[in-house]
């Protein structure tokens, strides 16, 4: 220990004594160093808390260690107030009073910021009305900010001192008025005060504005009131609110700034900042809301003897609950909450009535590893830190980090719990305030009947509903966050919530050897003659397809195809996609289907981890797989090789089990690498089983094969429809994206059922709300923006991921959504939402979804690591059934809602839906690292035009060009993982802890896309209107008329809206193909113009009819004809001049002319 040295000055001692009271040592001098002396982070967070009213935080303490370098560091704010000039006629307005004045002039009716509080005293009835009204004015009187205005002078809000009214403040009265009136803010007082006499009880009303009182200038004036009236001396106030903005205004000049500055922003850099809770409707941007309080006693005995026993405060105890289960009601790693502060940092303004409050952002990230104790000890000392620097504008810090303000939390101690005053009975109501000013505003409040956790909440945004859960869950963490437990280890469900969660699902009997290929035997003959699949001009009977595909099993069987062994299948959309699957099952094997749209490397990985053992392929397409060396079906010696097999060979093969797979389909991969899921026979038919009366399909049903081959939903087309006994249509690719076409096959054929990706549903039911004979579009793969609904068929919202075959939950959209639910669990589908640790969630919190029932497959081909880590068995359930032995993880958050509705809100990890597809994020990025001098690399998924985009970002050596770039990813990879707009940049932005800074990332200007240029010439009527259609559809911008569509952002789903509005503005059919391969504003011109003079030459080609001599006129000539006979003038003649070549027959040019 060094030599002791005594302070020199106050700030010394004040330290010194600070830490003697901490390390309960006899004496410290200020050379002593706090760690020597045995100092530990408690003591560094004791020491923090008893100077944090003077500036100083832990970082403060542990840079300082010693009393001398500590003190130079605080700054004495009771010093500063006293040296305010006191009595001035005006002041400035305070940041916190600003904040408040301006909500109110942006919002002048509400009643959001006026503080009404009832006050109930027992003992004080006694007085006269003239009495009462002396004493309560009286104390009024000692506060001049109630009766102060506000004005505006040189761009700076003043609050000025105005007399006390002459007539007084108080009105004693019958009845009291407690409804909200808004304040005039330019005019005084900012204060009203009722007060009547009943039952014994005199009541007084006051209702004072936020700008001039906060929560201690409440409990001041009760206390005062009741001083009055048991005729106690009132005291004056010792610092007038008129000297409050001087005093901040010396702590920002002291230089303690910069410092603040650099606080907040290691604190608040790598936070999800607005993480809250999700609201239940959307707002409809209205200026004023409507307010409601739920509130709930609670239950504290448990929390308030563990909290004594182990230093926590109440304030961070109910502060700590509060943000934790909020955290989990965000579904967020982190979030950040607003606390307030009383803002009175010297105890010279303990009488004074004005606004002081000042909201402090405390960032909520636990380790969950960790105790409830630990926990909360870490965010008392982090409070106590932040408290030091609450002089810095939280309006300020809230616009830099983009704080959420609605996480807001006070906790109010005594400040109206005693249930006497000076001798006097005072009870006190916090009444409503009528308008809400923030989303949620949640308090816990002492009284004298206990601990009350109340809500304040917009009701065009929550349900009460949402608020009961959340109090619920509330009361379980406060019982159990300062167990010995870890907060991993905390419920968040009590017994009543996970009563309601189980009943959200449903399970329904199931046969365990049912398969698909016995139910098409029995069912073949049941159907016989009717017809079971058509394509173009194409038609199978049940007997005629039981038949090929009897004769094409027994030809896979000779090959060597039963259980395990693979078949792969490229073809292009034809009636073999039904048939080879079909043929593939009744040999016991497993198809692989394969997309010709993907590039050869991906088709030849996925033929290689596949280890296939036949390829059936069209011809032309077989070269995609050129490193595929084993034996391949051609589909043109289809005809001769099933000419020669009989088909009462296949009695002879053993049927597939239930448990045997039957497909593998490949989803993206997490390294990059696309995995192979494997579905078994009992999958599939327990899909049936649920989706068949939810689609009402029956054997009169007529469905269509729409969805790509390669995509999982192709099998919600296929085997409902042929177990079922429907007639099955495959729609041919040249009309899939021609809308017009569609609509017409459609109707032509009387189709009932179909299923298409999300985007092209929602387009289809925009363009066409009456489709004759359609019951149901089912729409799956990405989430469904909100539509204009129609009475002719609905959609059904779909969702599943492809490991749990096809879908597992389903919306019948009926009515109108903000925010589309995804639906209710499908029958035998048990779905649980958790959090990262595997704790179910309370209904409105968003989380994990946990796929667990017969749909889950078995896994992933050769990817046991992969396989173990999301397919897993079922700990939500204490005894599931043998059918509910397996779950997944998705990796998709959602979150039930009420009525047992599930909405999804995005991606755990990095994986997005673009077009439908699942794709990892990370797998683009990893192509754009391969570019050729590419150093750095990340991509985005953004919205757009009501469904995903994705945007690149990279570092690179030198410049390169994006169309380059592009072309190189779309060699490697699908065309719907090419970004949609790329940017190279100096680096990539960082957080402090060194990860992608997504905020920080610039907007990619679509603008600049290659090609968007105008023309030099003036475009042409058609190619002015198909401009208007691409702005409609990709926004505004400059369009060349050469500029290929693709480049001005048209997908392959907004190109079946541009086709779809030439044909409504035009009647000409233009494919989605000539759109996207190649097409620009020209080329689509040119069909237009082809077309329409086909049809102007058929039209010649009619009988003329009889010409009259007179004809009224159209609309637009008789606008013209008006015009002219008003003005007289010739505005609406039009010259023209035409040069022609030299020599010219001028017989023949007045023939021509008279005729033409």
């Amino acid at each position: 220990m060094s030599e002791y040295i005594a302070p020199q000055n106050a700030k010394q001692e004040l330290v010194c004594k600070a830490m003697e009271k901490v390390l309960r040592r006899s004496q410290v001098g200020i050379s002593d160093d706090f760690f020597n002396l045995g100092a530990d982070a408690e003591a560094v967070a004791s020491l923090a808390k008893l100077l944090r009213g003077f500036g100083v935080a832990s970082a403060d303490i542990m840079n300082g260690r010693t009393p001398e370098v500590i003190a130079g560091a605080l700054c004495d704010m009771t010093e500063l107030y006293r040296s305010t000039v006191q009595g001035r006629s005006r002041a400035p307005l305070t940041d916190s009073q600003l904040g408040i004045y301006l909500e109110c002039v942006a919002n002048p009716e509400s009643t959001m910021y006026n503080n009404p509080i009832e006050v109930v005293l027992s003992d004080a009835t006694d007085c006269s009305d003239e009495d009462i009204k002396q004493k309560i004015d009286g104390v009024l009187r000692l506060h001049p900010a109630l009766y102060a205005r506000f004005e505006v002078q040189d761009d700076t809000v003043y609050m000025v001192r105005e007399p006390f009214p002459k007539e007084g403040i108080c009105k004693v009265c019958n009845e009291i008025d407690f409804s909200l009136r808004p304040f005039e803010l330019n005019a005084a007082p900012l204060c009203r005060c009722s007060a009547c006499r009943k039952g014994g009880k005199l009541t007084v009303f006051i209702e004072a504005h936020h700008t001039v009182e906060d929560g201690t200038s409440v409990a001041v004036l009760i206390e005062q009131i009741a001083q009055a009236f048991a005729g106690l001396p009132l005291e004056e106030e010792k610092v007038d609110a008129f000297s409050i903005y001087e005093a901040e205004q010396a702590v920002l000049q002291s230089g303690i700034k910069p410092k603040a500055d650099a606080y907040f922003e290691a604190l608040l850099s790598d936070v999800d900042t607005d993480a809250g809770l999700l609201p239940d409707f959307k707002s409809d941007n209205k200026k004023l809301f409507p307010v409601r309080r739920f509130s709930r006693m609670l239950d504290t005995a448990k929390a308030e003897k563990l909290s004594d026993g182990k230093n926590i405060t109440k304030s961070t105890l109910f502060m700590g609950v509060f943000g934790y289960t909020m955290l989990k009601y965000a579904g967020s790693e982190s979030t950040v909450i607003s606390a307030a502060e009383t803002g009175r940092r010297s105890s010279l303004l303990d009488h004074t009535v004005s606004m002081f409050v000042r909201t402090l952002p405390v960032v909520i990230r636990p380790d969950e590893e960790k105790t409830g104790t630990e926990f909360l000890r870490e965010l008392q000392v982090q409070f106590n830190d932040t408290f030091a620097y609450d002089f810095v504008s939280y309006g300020d810090l809230a616009r830099t980090y983009g704080i959420n303000a609605d996480n807001a939390f006070v906790y109010q101690s005594s400040m109206f719990a005693d249930e006497t005053v000076n001798g006097i009975s005072v009870d006190v109501k916090v009444r409503e305030y009528g308008h809400a000013f923030a989303k949620l505003s949640s308090s816990v409040l002492k009284s004298k009947d206990g601990y009350e956790l109340r809500i304040d909440y917009r009701s065009d945004l929550y349900t009460e509903e949402t608020l009961d859960g959340f109090a619920q869950t509330y009361q379980l963490v406060l019982d159990s966050i300062l167990d010995d437990v870890a907060l991993k280890d905390i419920r968040l469900v009590n017994e009543e919530q996970e009563n309601k969660l189980d009943t959200f699902n449903s399970t329904l009997p199931l046969d365990k050897t049912e398969t698909f290929v016995k139910g098409f035997k029995r069912n073949y003959i049941k159907y016989g003659e009717k017809t079971a699949l058509v394509f173009k001009d194409r038609k199978y009977t049940y007997l005629e397809l039981n038949d090929i595909t009897d004769r094409l099993a027994v030809y896979l069987h000779r090959h060597g195809i039963g259980r395990d062994a693979v078949v792969s299948i490229l073809i292009p959309r034809c009636d073999y996609m039904a048939i080879l699957s079909l043929a593939v099952l009744k040999a016991g094997g497993i198809y692989e289907p394969l997309d010709p749209n993907y590039p050869p490397e991906r088709l030849n990985f996925m033929c290689k981890d596949a280890r296939t053992r036949l390829l059936i392929a069209e011809r032309s397409l077989a070269p995609l797989v050129s490193e595929y060396e084993g034996e391949i079906l051609y589909l043109d010696e289809m005809d001769a090789l099933l000419a020669e097999i009989d088909p009462k060979e296949a009695e002879q093969i053993e049927e597939p089990t239930a448990e045997d797979t039957y497909v593998l389909l490949y989803t993206s991969g997490t390294t990059g690498t696309p995995k192979g899921c494997m579905l078994t026979h009992r999958n599939i038919m327990s899909f049936i089983d649920a989706y068949t009366p939810i689609a009402e399909i029956t054997s009169d049903s007529k469905t269509t094969s729409y969805a790509s081959y390669g995509f999982d939903a192709h099998m919600a087309d296929l085997y409902p429809s042929l177990y079922n006994g429907c007639e099955l249509h495959i729609i041919p690719d040249e009309i899939r994206l021609n809308f017009p076409e569609l609509k017409k096959y459609f109707e032509e054929n009387g189709i009932t059922n179909c299923c298409m990706t999300t985007q092209v549903a929602r387009q289809f039911a925009s363009e066409y709300d009456d489709v004759k004979d359609l019951k149901y579009l089912v729409a799956g793969g990405e989430k469904l923006i909100p539509y204009p609904l129609n009475d002719s068929f609905h959609i059904i919202n779909a969702y599943g991921p492809t490991e749990c075959t096809i879908c597992v939950t389903m919306l019948v959209v009926d009515r109108e959504y903000d925010d589309i639910p995804i639906g209710k669990p499908m029958p035998n589908n048990h779905i649980f939402v958790v959090d990262k640790f595997g704790r179910r969630l309370p209904v409105g919190a968003p989380g994990e979804l946990i796929i667990c029932g017969p749909q889950v497959g078995k896994g992933y081909l050769n990817r046991r690591e992969q396989t173990e880590k999301v397919f897993v068995p079922n700990t939500y359930e204490e005894a599931p059934d043998r059918n509910h032995q397996n779950c997944y993880k998705t990796g998709d958050i959602v979150r039930y809602l009420p009525d047992g509705n599930i909405q999804f809100i995005g991606r755990r990890d990095l994986q997005v839906k673009i077009r439908g597809y699942r794709i990892e994020l990370s797998e683009v990025e990893k192509v754009i690292r391969d570019y050729p001098a590419v150093t750095d690399a990340t991509v985005i998924a953004v919205d757009d035009h009501g469904g995903k985009v994705i945007h690149a970002y990279f570092v690179a050596r030198e410049p390169i060009e994006i169309s380059d770039l592009e072309k190189f990813i779309k060699s490697k990879k699908p065309a719907y993982m090419v970004p949609a707009a790329s940017m190279q940049l100096e680096r990539i932005p960082l957080t402090v802890n060194q990860k992608v800074d997504k905020r920080k990332l610039p907007p990619i200007e679509t603008a600049s896309k290659p090609g968007e240029v105008q023309s030099k010439r003036e475009m042409t009527d058609i190619e002015k209107a198909i401009v208007e259609i691409l702005k409609d559809i990709v926004g505004d911008g400059e369009f060349g008329v050469e500029a290929d569509f693709e480049s001005l952002g048209i997908t392959s789903i907004s190109s079946i809206k541009l086709a779809t509005k030439i044909y409504k503005k035009f009647g000409v059919n233009i494919s989605s193909a000539s759109i996207l391969d190649g097409g620009t504003i020209l080329s689509v011109e040119n069909i237009i113009t082809a077309s329409l003079l086909q049809s102007k030459s058929n039209t010649a080609l009619e009988e003329p009819k009889k010409a009259l001599r007179k004809y009224p006129l159209t609309q637009v000539q008789m606008g013209i004809y008006l015009d002219c006979m008003r003005a007289g003038m010739g505005a609406y003649n039009i010259p023209l001049l035409i040069a022609l070549p030299e020599g010219i027959d001028k017989a023949k040019l007045k023939q021509a002319i008279q005729t033409a």
